[in-house]
């Protein structure tokens, strides 16, 4: 970036089924350090799946995500 600052991402994803899969992802920017994050999906149809993630500095999550 334009302060001087670089990022590195590094991700990787496992089909566990043909709908329910596992992904892992981190990231390391000189600035903020690492961000890593784990989660599962399901896909529930073409267009939408159900989404699990646990990232290192909010905890837990979940939602529903719409490709379009």
């Amino acid at each position: 970036d334009t302060d001087g600052g670089a990022r590195f991402d590094l991700g990787k994803k496992l089909h566990l089924t043909p709908r329910l899969a596992l992904y892992a992802n981190g990231e390391y920017d000189t600035h903020k350090q690492w961000d890593l994050r784990v989660g599962m999906t399901y896909l529930i149809s073409k267009n939408a799946s159900l989404i699990g993630q646990w990232q290192h500095d909010y905890g837990w999550g979940g939602g529903l995500r719409i490709r379009f």
